[in-house]
């Protein structure tokens, strides 16, 4: 509801002008009052600023948030002088009724508000803050006078997330990355509502060429008037939206109605888009197409996302203004490489590409104690791209230098912050390639993320595959002697599969040794895998590193890697690869979590075979 108020107030605000006129028209003044009354409790809670003045100054309304920021009750008159912010605008700094003289402009429509985006005001508690500044005038029946209807919109947080790259720096829109996080939230929710959820994606038809015949200023306004247009129907349809590249939006609608519904809303978003032409807020005649997906029609909930990109793909095969309605098909992973190794080039850069983290587990006390770094890619038309597919792609056009470096800023910018708000310190592995190893800038550019950000080193861990490790051993030694000499620690992943002698292993300056999941998998049916596993984990431990095993899925699983002394643990028993909001949710609770897997998967099948001879 908050957030749907972030959007509305602007817009509620104007609904004062609307009760005025309905009192006006029937019943009696108490009518006006108890309508008012309502009204203005639902403001209340607003986190914009809100006030009506009357012409001789009296406050007539002020919400908490304006009696907050201006730091005066809605009892008496308004000092317009010294209870009024000075505001900055335009490079000029105006005290608030000369502003008003000079810049305010009544909209030739009485229902809209004047806009002034991010002018800065000064106010005697909070000093200089950037806001959106909204203004307007309505007729009051009961004084028979107009009133000032001020709407200030502070823009700090929304500023922050910009800068944090959660919010895009033109429409000020939620982006991608914080789609896919609430989307993630939803998918693990919908389980307790069971409700009916839907995803909208909408497109621009042939933006680009638009965009070339506008130019970019004139683009950018198109695009903005747009995104006006949407939000103003999403305080009718109670969805939430985001922008998701430059001509391309998402509407997520948590708790959806019946698929006709679905398109009768789209049907109104799209006459919606082409009426801003005849209403002169675009240059351009402009069609939407888009794709629609929702439960159960389109598959299960946590499909959506990708169904609903192939839906919008679909919906342009018929040509431009159409609708089509994703459906449960069964998972096909063939994608056109030439295409994807273009668009992988760019996925940085449109910011496609984000970090998950997989907890590990501390095997004695069940409490998360790190993590490894994943890189996931979403593509703006085909939706997440699996790893075994990407990853080849950037070995295969050098693009993994870029993305290795891309995996370190993120990571240990992430660790800054969590020591910032106070988490406790864990340590977080970064899979790396030979080819990111072995170039000449990957040490050097770990170091100096390390100093800018003041993140310990040893809280990062490199992690290599033992086949790699051993592929130039000599020159592998001294490569992974320098980057131990930058302070983080080695991990030597997939242990195993390789081909390592232990004198070798002995010469490896590596902390940690990760158990490849190919042995855990069949532990509890494969005696011999458990002779195998055991004795790595002994091997390990006579050599002074911890062990960590990968692909832990059951509790007997777990109970028997601790059993033969396993030091850490990873796996979906645990938890899947997640957002970093939802890391942070384990973090904050530093907790067991055998507690709550034994209680949600007891009865898991397989029996422990006996050992023997170990």
């Amino acid at each position: 509801m908050h957030q749907l108020l972030l959007y509305a107030l602007p817009i509620l605000s104007l609904v004062i002008i609307a009760i005025a006129y309905v009192v006006k028209q029937h019943r009696t003044k108490a009518h006006l009052v108890d309508t008012s009354q309502r009204l203005f409790s639902l403001l209340s809670i607003s986190q914009d600023a809100m006030m009506l003045l009357d012409s001789d100054n009296t406050i007539h309304y002020m919400n908490d948030a304006m009696s907050h920021l201006l730091h005066v009750n809605d009892t008496r008159k308004i000092l317009i002088d010294s209870d009024m912010p000075n505001i900055h605008y335009k490079g000029q700094l105006k005290r608030f009724k000369d502003f008003i003289k000079e810049e305010y402009v009544p909209m030739q429509d009485p229902k809209e508000l004047s806009y002034y985006p991010q002018a800065q005001i000064e106010t005697r508690r909070q000093g200089k803050i950037t806001v959106d500044l909204y203004l307007g005038k309505t007729y009051s029946p009961e004084k028979r006078s107009e009133q000032l209807v001020i709407v200030i919109r502070d823009l700090r947080e929304t500023l922050r997330q910009i800068a944090s790259g959660e919010r895009d720096p033109l429409t000020h829109l939620p982006n991608r990355t914080k789609a896919y996080q609430d989307y993630q939230i939803l998918c693990s929710k919908h389980h307790l509502k069971q409700g009916k959820v839907a995803l909208m994606t909408i497109s621009i038809d042939d933006f680009l060429i638009t965009q070339s015949l506008l130019g970019h200023e004139q683009a950018d306004k198109t695009i903005l008037a747009v995104t006006h247009a949407i939000k103003q129907l999403s305080l009718l349809h109670t969805f939430h939206i985001y922008h998701l590249t430059y001509a391309n939006f998402l509407l997520i609608f948590p708790e959806a109605q019946s698929t006709e519904d679905l398109f009768q809303t789209a049907q109104i978003i799209q006459n919606t888009i082409s009426r801003l032409y005849e209403e002169h807020k675009s240059a351009a005649y402009l069609t939407a197409s888009i794709g629609i997906a929702t439960t159960p029609e389109s598959g299960a909930v946590t499909d959506l996302f990708n169904k609903a990109h192939e839906a919008l793909i679909d919906a342009r095969k018929y040509g431009i203004g159409n609708a089509h309605l994703g459906k449960e098909t069964k998972v096909n992973h063939s994608f056109d490489e030439s295409a994807l190794q273009h668009d992988i080039q760019y996925s940085i850069e449109r910011k496609e590409l984000v970090i998950y983290y997989q907890p590990i587990i501390d095997a004695r006390t069940r409490k998360v104690t790190a993590a490894e770094a994943l890189m996931r890619w979403m593509h703006p038309e085909l939706g997440l791209i699996p790893p075994f597919i990407f990853i080849p792609l950037m070995e295969k056009t050098g693009f993994i230098i870029e993305a290795g470096r891309f995996l370190i800023q993120e990571v240990i910018h992430q660790q800054a912050k969590w020591k910032v708000f106070g988490f406790e310190a864990i340590t977080v592995s970064l899979n790396a390639s030979m080819r990111e190893i072995e170039h000449p800038e990957y040490i050097s550019y770990l170091a100096e993320q390390l100093k800018e950000h003041k993140v310990r080193p040893n809280s990062i861990k490199v992690e290599i595959t033992e086949s790699l490790a051993m592929s130039n051993a000599e020159k592998m030694f001294s490569t992974l002697a320098r980057l131990r000499g930058t302070g983080v620690t080695l991990s030597l992943d997939d242990f195993g599969t390789g081909y390592t002698s232990f004198s070798y292993l002995t010469n490896i300056p590596a902390n940690t040794l990760k158990i490849d999941k190919s042995f855990i998998d069949n532990l509890l049916e494969d005696e011999k895998s458990q002779q195998v596993v055991h004795a790595i984990i002994e091997v390990g431990h006579a050599l002074d590193m911890d062990i960590v095993a990968e692909g832990v899925e059951t509790v007997k699983v777990a109970q028997l890697l601790t059993e033969f002394g396993c030091d850490y643990l990873q796996g979906y028993y645990f938890s899947k690869p997640v957002p970093v909001f939802e890391m942070q949710g384990q973090l904050r609770q530093r907790r067991s979590l055998n507690e709550e897997h034994e209680t949600s998967r007891k009865g898991t099948p397989g029996d422990i075979l006996p050992l023997h001879n170990l």
